[in-house]
């Protein structure tokens, strides 16, 4: 068990979910589904994640100045989607990205996703990622898909 795991385990924290972009490390130390709700067909869904500053990715990105990159913002969408649906999904396609802000080592980060079928397993995503202080940190639309949309949406716990 490592430092703090029973603290971050009795306030509610999982580890967060691998198989999106198994970049070969846990990138997210912290993470945890706040709600989800079915909606005209749609799931919504909000999930928070503790960026830690001294993962050696971070480090690498930037020396001196950890901040969260990109790619795993997208990660952490793709984390949030996989949590909502129960399974694991993979990112097809990103349609538009803006990254606004930067996410630093430290910072909590809180995304909330709408989640549409488009047929088949595939489903598309908008999302909102927002710092700890409120600022917004990046929103992204994109394609992920998974098992039958049908299938997963049954299962969202409302």
């Amino acid at each position: 068990m490592t430092p703090g795991t029973a603290a971050r385990e009795a306030d509610g924290w999982q580890p967060a979910p691998r198989g999106v972009a198994d970049l070969g490390m846990v990138v997210l130390d912290r993470w945890r589904l706040l709600r989800q709700a079915d909606r005209d067909g749609c799931l919504e869904a909000e999930g928070e994640v503790a960026v830690r500053g001294d993962e050696p990715l971070l480090q690498a990105h930037f020396p001196g100045v950890p901040i969260y990159p990109g790619v795993l913002m997208l990660e952490t969408v793709g984390q949030l989607a996989m949590a909502a649906l129960g399974m694991p999904v993979v990112l097809d396609e990103v349609r538009s990205v803006r990254f606004y802000a930067p996410v630093l080592g430290g910072d909590g980060l809180r995304v909330t996703a709408t989640l549409q079928p488009e047929g088949g397993s595939a489903f598309g995503v908008t999302a909102t990622g927002f710092r700890q202080d409120g600022v917004t940190a990046f929103a992204v639309r994109g394609r992920w898909s998974g098992g039958p949309w049908s299938e997963s949406i049954g299962h969202a716990q409302q």
